[in-house]
């Protein structure tokens, strides 16, 4: 949807607003499930507002000031499961839920069964990205001349209110097979994945605890322009523009920066690997 406003405030002085809408919605399940173990896109989208405002006010007729501000916010979303899950239901008590994070504690876990769907999630996300452009400029026409000046500022910003991760299992064949796999045989023809996850025998497993983030940008460029007609056939176009971004920044001081590379690995002492004296932090 698109919308546009023209208004001449006064002789000198004329001014547009302007509105624009989108969205993009897919709902679609990946494993054809209901409830607490459906996997999908449920739903899966984007959206976005965004806003002009332009002013153009004439000084002199040869003196102009034109002033344009944007505003965009972009939500960007994917939710993977319905959520509202408690895990305490398969056996787990509410202080093993706490220490598995935010995520894990609404959603039912990922289990990947080999050669057969998937169930569960740790995929549902969200990121709202809203910005800022100011853009400021004069134009001067003075005899073979048409100076102009001005500002290029833009303000970025993206905010993870829903983080994915989860507890996630993964199972295979290797423990109901009719030899172990981890002992140099692999029999494609034998074992289960479903009879594995029966004996309640994963082949691996992992919880993912992320953090809600607030990262914003700024970029500025101040820039000059000169429109020299030579003569009415040949212009000559000079200028000069300075562009400054500086890093990105973490609200909540939350984002990773400069790993010590030699850390020590708190529980490399619990770990022995043979041919390996030490264990650092990754």
């Amino acid at each position: 949807m698109l919308a546009k406003l023209d208004h001449n405030l006064t002789a000198n002085d004329r001014s547009s607003i302007h509105y624009g809408y989108w969205e993009r919605v897919e709902n679609r399940s990946f494993d054809g499930f209901a409830g607490a173990i459906q996997q999908g896109m449920l739903p899966h989208g984007e959206r976005s507002h965004t806003f002009t405002l332009e002013e153009t006010h004439t000084f002199t007729p040869n003196l102009l000031f034109n002033f344009r501000a944007n505003v965009t916010d972009r939500t960007d979303y994917w939710l993977m499961g319905p959520g509202g899950f408690n895990p305490t239901t398969l056996g787990w008590s509410s202080s093993e839920v706490a220490k598995l994070g935010p995520s894990a504690a609404s959603e039912f876990p990922n289990i990947n069964l080999s050669e057969f769907a998937n169930v569960g999630n740790t995929g549902n996300t969200q990121n709202v990205s809203p910005s800022l452009v100011l853009l400021p400029t004069v134009t001067w026409v003075k005899g073979k001349h048409t100076l102009r000046g001005g500002l290029d500022a833009r303000i970025m910003q993206s905010v993870t209110d829903i983080a994915p991760g989860g507890t996630s299992f993964n199972l295979d064949r290797s423990w109901t097979q009719q030899q172990c796999s981890s002992c140099g045989s692999w029999d494609p023809s034998n074992g289960n994945s479903i009879a594995s996850f029966l004996l309640g025998n994963p082949t691996s497993g992992s919880d993912s605890i992320n953090v809600q983030t607030y990262w914003s940008s700024h970029y500025w460029a101040s820039f000059v322009q000169d429109d020299w007609k030579l003569t009415r056939r040949l212009t000559l176009n000079l200028g000069f523009r300075w562009d400054i971004m500086p890093a990105e920044t973490e609200r909540h001081n939350l984002g990773d920066h400069a790993f010590n590379t030699k850390a020590v690995n708190p529980i490399n002492s619990q770990v022995s690997i043979p041919g390996v004296n030490q264990i650092v932090a990754a």
